[in-house]
């Protein structure tokens, strides 16, 4: 193991450099990597130090290189100063609560830490990305190109598992690491066998999230791209992704799904869209659904009854059972996950599905008021950058963006999509994107040069003619 693990330092080295000399180009890796992160580390488990690839080797490099720019990365990123002020508000009482008498050790800390704040400067890197509309464009196909493929994998285990049963079909593709990472083969009966699929990542919750994530590149290709030819690929994408979500194995996606596009559709202004969906959506689910040989009655029956035990014991009175518990937390990182790695087995932290009694059970109330206020004030200033991009072939994308953020912060009383990969990257870095999205304007001219393919051209720095508005500046339409 030693020889391995020097070996792929050795590899991993002139990567981390170049990230750190090129933190476009460490972004960009960093978004590419993250849908097939949890694969490397099944294929190399029973070994923990896959966990940290994404962040040695992307992450880290590619945050220190943008913020040593200095005030240069600031005026990069259009991150309006309450919502950085809000976020620093946040980041002390996380740091401060790791002094907590409560607090079992250190390192507990330390991972909470970790868990709770690291991603967020991804916010300001990804504000920073794009100089016009070309560059967020090419970013949106690459995610597409990147995230549709995992999706895709998830519907071949689904149809694999049918045909060669679902242990089978698991312990072939993950080994070792097919028990833990499908939660001792977990699966549900509805008229058919419900499997939970984890594709690409480390364990299912992860990868229907994902799915929710890629909505976001998918719808904003499939309805903004300029090219007619990944508008097409898009809609393939879209379509693509909502089955691997329906397929995911993950009951919740069968109520976060249907939320989510309706958000976007509305925020869209595609009533027609939105209309057609609530007409077609269960014809398109009872297809899927029947494809895959369950029963929809039965299915959503059992959702139902989920969803309500949930919100009556979990989303709302987890919440006034920890703040009567712990009033003033115990200290960063007693209610992670992680965290159960550094402690003793005999040892049993507090825990809750719910993210805002979470909060509480870590930073005590004082610490979920200061959380909220966060959110609110960047919901809010992502709000107002999405109704500047009206009536800009950049509405779309925002839409979609402004969705998902939203969708994140209003289900914290179900899950803790933001403790889990890759949510914690996509929610910062959709969040950056959406606020410079008012800031970008396209290309004069196309640049001259030898002609290319145009598959790889499109993938290129290419320019991307927008309507002819005239440059939005902040003197003109300040962004608030």
């Amino acid at each position: 193991m030693q020889p391995l693990l020097l070996l792929a330092g050795l590899l991993a080295l002139p990567l981390v450099l170049f990230c750190a000399l090129r933190w476009r180009w460490g972004f960009t890796g960093l978004l590419v990597y993250v849908p097939y992160a949890g694969m490397v580390s099944l294929q190399l488990y029973p070994a923990a130090y896959p966990l940290l690839f994404k962040d040695l080797f992307f992450a880290i490099p590619c945050m220190l290189a943008f913020f040593l720019q200095g005030r240069a990365a600031l005026d990069r990123a259009p991150v309006p100063p309450p919502v950085t002020l809000a976020i620093a508000l946040f980041a002390f009482i996380v740091v401060a609560q790791s002094a907590n008498p409560g607090l079992y050790s250190l390192p507990v800390a330390i991972i909470g830490i970790k868990v709770t704040l690291m991603y967020i400067p991804l916010m300001f890197v990804a504000a920073g990305f794009s100089d016009d509309y070309r560059d967020h464009v090419r970013l949106m196909r690459i995610m597409l190109l990147v995230g549709v493929p995992a999706c895709a994998f998830g519907l071949l285990c689904w149809g694999l598992s049918g045909v060669f049963g679902y242990v089978t079909t698991m312990k072939a593709i993950y080994g070792a690491a097919a028990e833990p990472a499908t939660q001792g083969f977990a699966r549900f009966d509805y008229g058919g066998t419900f499997y939970r699929i984890n594709s690409t990542f480390t364990f299912p919750a992860q990868y229907g999230w994902f799915t929710l994530s890629m909505i976001v590149p998918s719808y904003a290709v499939a309805f903004s791209d300029p090219a007619r030819f990944w508008r097409l690929l898009g809609k393939v994408g879209f379509y693509t992704v909502i089955a691997a979500s329906l397929l995911s194995g993950s009951r919740s996606m069968f109520v976060f799904l249907p939320l989510l596009v309706m958000l976007i559709l509305l925020l869209d202004g595609r009533l027609s869209g939105l209309m057609a969906g609530l007409l077609f959506a269960p014809p398109l689910a009872l297809f899927v659904l029947d494809m895959a040989g369950l029963d929809l009655l039965k299915l959503f029956s059992g959702v139902s009854h989920l969803a309500g035990v949930y919100g009556e014991n979990v989303a709302v009175a987890d919440i006034f059972t920890m703040a009567g518990k712990y009033p003033l937390g115990l200290g960063t990182g007693m209610a992670s996950i992680p965290a159960r790695h550094v402690v003793p087995e005999s040892v049993q932290l507090p825990v809750s599905e719910n993210y805002f009694a979470k909060t509480i059970i870590e930073f005590g109330v004082p610490g979920l008021m200061v959380m909220l206020v966060m959110f609110a004030t960047l919901l809010v200033a992502c709000f107002r950058r999405f109704r500047l991009c009206a009536g800009q072939p950049t509405r779309s994308g925002a839409a979609a963006m402004l969705g998902f953020l939203t969708l994140v912060g209003v289900t914290g009383g179900k899950s803790w999509a933001l403790d889990l990969d890759p949510v914690n990257v996509y929610f910062w870095v959709f969040a950056g994107l959406l606020l410079k999205l008012p800031y970008l304007t396209a290309s004069a001219a196309a640049p001259q040069g030898a002609p290319q393919h145009p598959f790889l051209a499109s993938l290129r720095r290419q320019p991307v003619l927008l309507r002819d508005q005239g440059p939005l500046r902040p003197s003109q339409h300040r962004p608030r």
